[in-house]
């Protein structure tokens, strides 16, 4: 099970406008996306609350904010800033009167992701005769093949070999599994999430990030040693019941997240999802009523009812790696936690450059996405991440090789599962 708690908020001032412009067209695209083909995964646009619980912190995100202004005026569109000092809204307005500030972006939304991902996957069997999609088919290895083969690569799995010639590995904190070469480059880090119901008073309008250096004995050996860093902190979500999205009026769904300091090594290195970390999240069940003041009204409303773990993929230059690795073999992968603003039209935008590479394909809207530069691959962003000799001729934690181009087949792959478009009449 994923951690993602469907949290779509771009992030506006931080500090890179390539970013920001990406992530806007991203919440867009996903937005209409979800409109044109009418698909139920609870999406809900609201507004999202960053409550910041240290006058340092609020002053560090005031500097981030006046200095992407500069840069990109837009942005002021979607941002209030709420001090002590403001009104309409004021901190108790958003519910977190205890903050020293907040910031509201108004461009964010809330949406289940596991059912907005089943019905594209459901909508491509329908609709692609071509598309294949293998469950419960785990890759275990990827070899390069020889030379003179017709294809690069070997992919072997539970159920048998196949032989491809473009890979694109979507594996996010499970990509050094396959890519050893990538385990200082993308690291698996473990998140844990709880649920549960709340009364009908604890309806929020809005989603929130909570960022504070918490004070109190019990938490400073914690914080020192597993590195509860600037800027982290938890976010709750809250999603409608099924009987609200029948109009039956019951209490919402509210999902938190987050609480990674309470884990040895904040989770960096922790790729088991089976494992729930009970000091992470019995701290998560003490954390609303520590900064919502509904909450704090009424803490015994709320009953968890659900909590699990879910493994993200870490990038060492907090960045995504969208792009070619080598010849035929393609990533999307290292979201650190940010993948819901992102993702979709970074793999929109791999899977073009791929089909580029086939004779006949034209598809210029998809063409005309300009990810961040900081997210491509390349060969001075490897170096400068010290990703191993490039110049050997195994793939494998020594190094991996470059080979030319053939059109074949085109795999998507993941840990679990692998699809394949044939493109042999081309």
């Amino acid at each position: 099970m994923h951690q993602n708690g469907g949290h779509c908020q771009p992030a506006l001032y931080c500090g890179d406008p390539e970013i920001s412009r990406l992530e806007i067209q991203n919440y867009h695209y996903i937005s209409q996306m979800i409109q044109n083909c009418g698909i139920d995964c609870d999406w809900q646009p609201r507004g999202a609350v960053t409550a910041f619980f240290t006058d340092d912190d609020f002053a560090r995100a005031i500097e981030k904010l006046e200095k992407s202004k500069d840069d990109m005026p837009e942005i002021m569109g979607y941002l209030r800033v709420v001090s002590p000092q403001s009104k309409s809204p004021s901190l108790r307005d958003l519910g977190v009167p205890k903050a020293k500030g907040a910031i509201l972006n108004t461009l964010a939304a809330s949406l289940w992701p596991y059912k907005l991902i089943a019905r594209v996957v459901e909508d491509l069997i329908e609709q692609r005769p071509e598309f294949n999609l293998q469950t419960n088919t785990p890759v275990q290895s990827i070899e390069p093949v020889a030379e003179s083969s017709a294809r690069s690569w070997r992919l072997r799995t539970s159920r048998g070999n196949c032989m491809v010639k473009h890979v694109l590995l979507a594996t996010n904190g499970y990509t050094s599994h396959l890519l050893p070469s990538m385990k200082h480059i993308i690291r698996p880090v473990r998140g844990n999430m709880i649920a549960g119901h709340g009364g009908a008073e604890l309806l929020l309008h809005n989603s929130y990030g909570l960022v504070d250096e918490l004070t109190g004995e019990e938490y400073k050996d914690l914080q020192r040693t597993n590195r509860r860093l600037v800027g982290d902190g938890e976010y709750l979500m809250q999603r409608p019941s099924e009987h609200q999205m029948n109009g039956m009026g019951k209490s919402p769904i509210l999902t938190l997240g987050g609480a990674r300091f309470m884990i040895p090594n904040s989770g960096y290195g922790l790729s088991d999802d089976s494992v729930i970390d009970q000091p992470a999240n019995e701290f998560l069940r003490g954390r609303l009523s520590q900064v919502l003041d509904v909450v704090a009204q009424a803490p015994n409303d709320f009953k968890v009812t659900h909590e699990w773990t879910g493994i993200l993929g870490y990038s060492k230059d907090g960045s995504p790696w969208i792009g070619e690795l080598q010849d035929g073999l393609w990533l999307c992968v290292g979201y650190s936690g940010h993948g819901m603003p992102q993702a979709a039209l970074c793999a929109v935008r791999v899977a073009t450059m791929i089909l580029e590479h086939f004779p006949g394909f034209s598809r210029k809207a998809e063409s005309q996405i300009q990810l961040p530069t900081r997210f491509l691959i390349t060969p001075e962003r490897l170096k400068s991440n010290r990703f191993p000799n490039l110049g050997t001729s195994r793939l494998s934690s020594q190094g991996v090789v470059w080979r030319s181009w053939q059109s074949g087949l085109f795999l998507l792959m993941a840990l679990g599962s692998w699809v394949w478009h044939h493109e042999s009449s081309r």
